[in-house]
């Protein structure tokens, strides 16, 4: 298994931030034009009666991966996001779940936003890989964390560079 956290550093406020996480179309321009997924596209979204923003979102994800990797995902392959923005906690809980080997595998995580000392905002995301594949669990674990460590880089330097010209 492989935790980890990531913390990006934004010239904005976490309102601002907020505002764009929560922005459909930013986000499929991120992950369609700058991170080379084939489809991201939402399913759902609603709020929930408590004030929480619900997003359901299908993925189709570039495969960049070790052919032993491709292989045992298989031509297909695809992921479901089911994620939740609490409000009032301000924190955005997800959970992805491939297509194939949904029993084996497991991505989830847990995103907060916190103004910075000195002005901006700090993301901080924590992730978890798990990969219960016999032979390749820990390859796969490893390629999975390193494109989510890229995705997240890239979603700070979209966020900066979007932020720069004047917000959400």
């Amino acid at each position: 298994m492989s935790q980890f956290t990531v913390q990006l550093s934004v010239n904005g406020a976490a309102s601002e931030v907020w505002a764009l996480l929560t922005d459909d179309a930013f986000l499929e321009d991120l992950y369609r034009n700058r991170l080379n997924y084939v489809k991201w596209a939402v399913d759902q979204r609603h709020d929930a009666p408590e004030g929480d923003l619900i997003r359901k979102v299908t993925l189709i994800p570039p495969m960049n991966a070790p052919a032993p990797v491709r292989k045992l995902l298989g031509p297909g392959f695809s992921e479901t996001e089911d994620s939740r923005y609490d409000r009032k906690r301000l924190t955005w809980t997800w959970r992805r779940t491939p297509s194939t080997m949904a029993d084996k595998i497991k991505e989830e995580g847990q995103v907060r936003v916190e103004e910075a000392a000195g002005g901006g905002s700090l993301v901080v995301a924590d992730t978890t890989i798990e990969c219960k594949v016999f032979g390749v669990g820990g390859l796969m674990e490893s390629t999975a964390e390193k494109h989510s460590r890229n995705d997240w880089r890239t979603l700070g330097e979209a966020l900066n560079q979007r932020l720069d010209k004047g917000g959400s």
